[in-house]
């Protein structure tokens, strides 16, 4: 709380303080590192790509799914008020997607 002084009515200091500002005539802004030359740089990385013999991509992933016969879900909660609803198993992706809206 605010005490209310009155000596501050009379004259000078009171009220909210700010730092006086000096000039430095040798201030050039603000600082940044300095830019050296890279004879060796090659410009931003990149993860080599190889060859992956194993990989394929399934034109339909949907078309060789088996039947699902049961679902579990495994939740690990390290936090209070996780709650999980509106769990949707199907096979029609339209459904999905309009139980989803």
């Amino acid at each position: 709380p605010l005490v209310p002084n009155p000596k501050c009515k009379e004259g000078p200091g009171c009220g909210e303080w700010k730092a006086p500002l000096i000039d430095n005539p040798d201030y050039k802004g603000k600082w940044n590192p300095p830019m050296i030359e890279n004879p060796d740089y090659k410009g931003v990385w990149k993860p080599r790509r190889i060859p992956n013999p194993g990989y394929f991509e399934e034109a339909n992933p949907v078309a060789t799914i088996k039947p699902i016969g049961a679902v579990a879900i495994e939740i690990l909660a390290n936090e209070k008020g996780i709650h999980f609803d509106s769990i949707m198993i199907g096979n029609n992706i339209e459904e999905a997607d309009e139980y989803a809206k």
